[in-house]
């Protein structure tokens, strides 16, 4: 899930970040993001930023998403922070924002990023998902099936949000209800 979110947060933060032909360090910077070398990406990134401090916030997003994949999630964080700083919308840094918070054990302060994310697209069934895991690594398990029985309704069929809910539905002791949802994944092996 978050290779997803990555990837598609480079992918929006590329258009953003076209850069003039005279900003060889970003565009190598991308090229290396793109090709998987988030070590040489990181250091390029870094290096424009220094020469750049005010560039787009979709670079420091860029710069976010490779410290993530390094598992550098404290300074991913922190990337994502000035990112919105600069544009407090962007809905794809703050999931990112998010995914890094959870990644890195701070569950609360990824819940607190998650349900502006949710907010702004209550259909969103990724935001939903880490939402409700985080919720439920908490233990609030009544937040969990507010989050997820619209999830359910949509998509009965996802063996995820089957598995998920039901386990909530069960430890909020309505068992006869998560019961059903735990018979599904049981049936689908």
């Amino acid at each position: 899930m978050l290779r997803v979110v990555l990837t598609s947060a480079l992918a929006a933060c590329l258009a953003i970040a076209q850069a003039p032909p005279d900003n060889d360090t970003l565009q190598r910077a991308i090229a290396f993001h793109q090709a998987g070398d988030y070590n040489g990406a990181i250091e390029a990134y870094q290096q424009f930023l220094q020469a750049h401090p005010d560039a787009p916030a979709g670079v420091r997003s860029n710069l976010g998403a490779a410290l993530a994949h390094q598992g550098r999630y404290q300074e991913a964080i922190e990337q994502y922070q000035l990112a919105l700083k600069a544009e407090p919308a962007n809905t794809k840094a703050r999931l990112n924002l998010a995914l890094a918070y959870a990644k890195s054990s701070q569950t609360q302060n990824a819940i607190d990023q998650l349900v502006k994310v949710h907010a702004e697209d209550p259909a969103d069934e990724q935001s939903a998902l880490l939402l409700a895991m985080c919720y439920a690594r908490l233990g609030h398990y009544k937040q969990v099936i507010d989050v997820l029985d619209p999830v359910n309704q949509a998509h009965p069929a996802d063996l995820g949000v089957a598995y998920l809910l039901g386990t909530a539905l069960i430890r909020d002791n309505q068992v006869e209800r998560g019961q059903v949802l735990v018979d599904q994944i049981l049936r689908n092996g």
